[in-house]
């Protein structure tokens, strides 16, 4: 169906379900829709209102249990009418233009249990008046442009899930009644500006399966009570203010598939050899500032990304990482890894990302990288390797680019930074794992990972014939 709703719709009083979900539908909401006083269910998603508002009065439909109007290019506030269905259960308005701030009013719709409206430009505090909803379980207000303190009386609810990463503004401390939240399965609280400890009470909310907690401002140790969290599939505390060292007591946690620790330079001590106990382990990021890579990362057989560092850990890169044969990203730049590259690494054959420039390695480029017949990028400048590149890598069709210094014999690369530096200047914007770290709040949310230009010296590239 296509073109705008027609007002005559108003006249069908007896509506009780009103579903037209992903159309063609555009024009403005009518306001006709609040006549239709028995309506029990109107889902209007993924339609092309573009810009429309959302009619007050539909405040006046009070036997609506369910109102999902996401994806829609709604535009305006969100009336503080809807404060007024008492029997609505389901609200969801995600993905769409909506500006304004929450309007208090919402805590007085008693019977809501789900409550979602992320990727708007919502501004404003979380209002506190939605602590009152007691039946609420999942409240989505991620990717906007919220601010102010998380209200405690949000704690007291069964929340089953909340999601409030990606606003940029929310700040203050996590309440100690986060603890009530025994039943909670997601908790995200990631890119914003939240201080303080990571409270320890986080340990007794044990039926977490996502703790996000990444890129804020959070000080003082990783609690060790989070290896009590043993349901936990996906663990981010990266991209934060953390100090001590890393706590051997998350190793337990032997569902996690995601695991984000790194970026937190204040971190000291070793890696813990049992986060080799984590075989679930999909996408790993960890930095600790001394001691080595352990052996018992090549445990990790179904990772599909390691990065490691940047920091200081020294020693060599373990023969064990060959092991790792769903790897796609190696990542162990800007650390001072020493002796010679593995040939091992060459059993990685669907690698498609090796970055170990910045370290000491030495000798020379083993003929086994050859065998990486899906790896589109090398680097391996800034280390202190010798020889030459081997012919098996120089004929690798997926190869675009390969990074090494002057010091390395390379037939199939041309231009040396010590001769031309204005070739020298690269950008790499890392990789953005969809799953792991997510998506924008009205404007994209800041990636992940992202590096800004640098100068590399000797630097080679393959020549432009091979891209």
């Amino acid at each position: 169906h296509s073109g705008p709703i027609p007002t005559e719709i108003g006249q069908l009083t007896q509506l009780e379900t009103m579903d037209m979900p992903s159309n063609e539908l555009e024009g403005p909401i009518p306001t006709e829709l609040g006549l239709l006083r028995n309506l029990l269910y109107l889902t209007l998603q993924n339609n092309k209102f573009s810009n429309a508002t959302l009619p007050t009065e539909l405040g006046n439909l009070k036997f609506l249990e369910t109102l999902e109007m996401n994806l829609c290019g709604l535009g305006g506030h969100i009336p503080s009418e809807f404060g007024k269905l008492r029997s609505l259960a389901l609200l969801s308005l995600g993905r769409n233009l909506l500006n304004g701030s929450l309007p208090s009013e919402l805590g007085n719709a008693a019977s809501l249990g789900r409550f979602e409206a992320k990727t708007n430009l919502l501004t404003g505090p979380i209002p506190s008046e939605l602590g009152s909803i007691r039946g609420l379980q999942t409240l989505t207000l991620s990717r906007s442009n919220l601010t102010g303190t998380l209200p405690t009386e949000l704690f007291s609810l069964d929340l089953r899930l909340a999601r409030f990463n990606d606003n940029g503004g929310l700040h203050g401390t996590l309440p100690t009644e986060i603890g009530q939240l025994t039943f909670a399965r997601i908790l995200s609280f990631g890119t914003n500006q939240f201080s303080g400890t990571i409270p320890s009470e986080l340990g007794l909310a044990t039926s977490l399966r996502e703790l996000k907690l990444g890129e804020n401002s959070f000080v003082g140790t990783i609690p060790t009570v989070l290896g009590n969290l043993i349901d936990l599939e996906q663990l981010e505390v990266d991209d934060n203010l953390l100090s001590g060292t890393l706590p051997t007591e998350l190793s337990e946690l032997t569902r996690l598939r995601k695991l984000f620790i790194d970026k937190n330079t204040n971190v000291t001590g070793t890696v813990p050899s049992e986060y080799g106990l984590l075989t679930r382990l999909n996408w790993f990021e960890i930095y600790a500032r001394n001691g080595t890579i352990p052996t018992t990362f090549g445990l990790l057989v179904r990772l599909n990304e390691l990065k490691v560092g940047p920091s200081s850990m020294s020693g060599p890169i373990p023969s064990e990482l060959g092991s790792l044969s769903n790897l796609l990203v190696l990542d162990l730049e800007d650390n001072d890894l020493g002796s010679s590259l593995p040939s091992e690494l060459g059993a990685l054959t669907m690698l498609s990302a090796l970055r170990l420039q910045g370290n000491q390695l030495t000798g020379s480029v083993p003929s086994e990288l050859g065998r990486l017949s899906f790896l589109t990028s090398t680097q391996l400048q800034l280390n202190m390797l010798e020889g030459s590149v081997p012919s098996e890598v120089c004929t690798l069709e997926s190869l675009s680019v390969l990074l090494a210094d002057c010091s390395v014999v390379c037939e199939c690369c041309e231009t040396c930074c010590a001769d031309d530096r204005q070739h020298c200047e690269i950008e790499d914007e890392g990789t953005d794992e969809g799953g792991p770290k997510g998506a924008g709040k009205g404007p994209p949310p800041p990636q992940r990972r992202r590096r800004t230009k640098s100068y590399i010296r000797g630097e080679r590239r393959l020549r432009s014939g091979r891209h």
